[in-house]
């Protein structure tokens, strides 16, 4: 990550833990965490403060194109094949699979 006005690299954003480049990134609704999900197909939860890796979970694989928070605790990931219900409690990242059927009670809540 990079300061906007001077481009220049934030100290400890190498903590993050990602090497590969990231496909969607959001901050949390209170600016305490950065939601992002990696090329490497994982999500992770890095705390904005010291731009440590709280925590890092798989995507199975699936592509994701945007990540938005529905709250301070969690968020949903999408993609061409893949839709997941993000929890993030107690420095633990779950997920459950979201059915395109119910996308619209989902989006209600983003």
């Amino acid at each position: 990550m990079w300061d906007s006005k001077t481009c220049k690299k934030l100290k400890g954003t190498t903590s993050s833990g990602v090497k590969n480049g990231v496909e969607c990134i959001s901050f949390s609704p209170n600016g305490e965490y950065i939601g992002l999900v990696g090329i490497d197909a994982k999500t992770s939860v890095i705390r904005t403060k010291t731009f440590n890796k709280v925590h890092t979970e798989k995507n199975g694989g699936y592509m994701s194109l945007d990540l938005k928070w529905s709250g301070e605790n969690s968020f949903i990931t999408v993609g061409p094949k893949a839709l997941f219900v993000w929890t993030f409690d107690n420095n633990k990242l779950t997920k459950k699979r979201g059915r395109m059927k119910d996308i619209d009670e989902i989006l209600l809540c983003c």
